[in-house]
């Protein structure tokens, strides 16, 4: 709604019902059947008739024949719903191959295919004219060449007075992609909008999939419903730092034990005085004095 209707509501998600995202097709080429996978496919219908079918593709990476892709994906569809209509009309002429006709006044219901880019920047063709090398004899009647355009919706791109728009936990989605290389003002969106969260493990698997942040998996919101992106975004960035100070500590304390044995040899001290003193005062227990003696050692030669 958002997207293509600039706020206006086109679809109500009541009257939207998931389709089978695989289909199946014949290639004459290879003489076999293949089957062909979309991310989201789903059925626009109200009082028992279809109006449109959506179908979204879901791009991490860029994809050069993307247009080819969403040919395929819509092509398919529009063959199902051919095959149907003759399928029915040939079980009520009795089989009757004449009859199980395509007909002038029979129609298909629109298919639109939205590609949602999780990329910064799209440098990939946005229709079928740019995936091909037309010759110059050809150009001046380019006109007679089919074209096949994509709807490409780039996430990393969107205003923000559009993110302020949505209304669903797919603004959270989106702002993650726009505010990605930005913590500082991602940080501040999920601030100003303390939304709960409707799907929360969506959302997550979401979320640590754009960042390549496996730690939103780990931890757990309140109650379904209820827990904000604000809330998680602080668990992991706070868990972050701690993560960091002990880092730090323990890198701290590496580096004291290193130089407590590079002054205890200088000083003429033997391998056991220096054990006792490790264990004594860093309560280390032998292994792993051992391995710091042995580092010391190796660096020391």
């Amino acid at each position: 709604n958002v997207l293509l209707g600039k706020g206006e509501k086109l679809v109500d998600a009541r009257y939207l019902e998931s389709k089978k995202t695989d289909s199946v097709y014949y290639d004459g080429e290879k003489d076999e059947l293949k089957e062909m996978h979309r991310d989201i496919c789903k059925k626009n219908t109200e009082d028992g008739q279809s109006y449109v079918i959506w179908g979204i593709e879901n791009q991490d990476k860029i994809d050069y024949s993307m247009p080819l892709r969403c040919m395929g994906y819509d092509y398919i569809s529009y063959k199902n719903q051919k095959d149907q209509i003759l399928a029915q009309r040939s079980l009520e002429s009795k089989n009757n191959s004449k009859n199980a006709m395509f007909r002038k006044d029979d129609k298909l219901v629109p298919v639109i295919t939205l590609v949602l880019n999780y990329n910064k920047k799209w440098d990939a063709p946005l229709s079928l004219r740019e995936m091909l090398n037309i010759p110059e004899v050809v150009r001046k009647y380019d006109l007679a060449v089919p074209d096949y355009k994509i709807n490409l919706i780039s996430l990393g791109s969107l205003e923000p007075e559009v993110l302020e728009q949505f209304t669903s936990d797919f603004q959270i989605i989106a702002a993650q992609v726009r505010y990605q290389e930005e913590p500082k003002k991602l940080r501040e969106f999920y601030q100003q909008h303390q939304k709960p969260i409707v799907h929360r493990l969506e959302v997550q698997k979401a979320i640590a999939a754009i960042s390549n942040e496996p730690r939103y998996m780990e931890f757990e919101l309140e109650k379904e419903g209820s827990g904000t992106m604000c809330q998680l975004f602080d668990m992991v960035l706070n868990e972050g730092i701690s993560r960091g100070i002990n880092q730090g500590i323990e890198q701290e304390r590496k580096e004291s034990v290193i130089r407590t044995i590079s002054i205890l040899r200088s000083l003429n001290h033997g391998d056991s005085d220096i054990k006792n003193a490790l264990k004594c005062n860093y309560k280390i227990g032998d292994e792993e004095v051992n391995r710091y003696l042995g580092r010391t050692e190796n660096r020391d030669v």
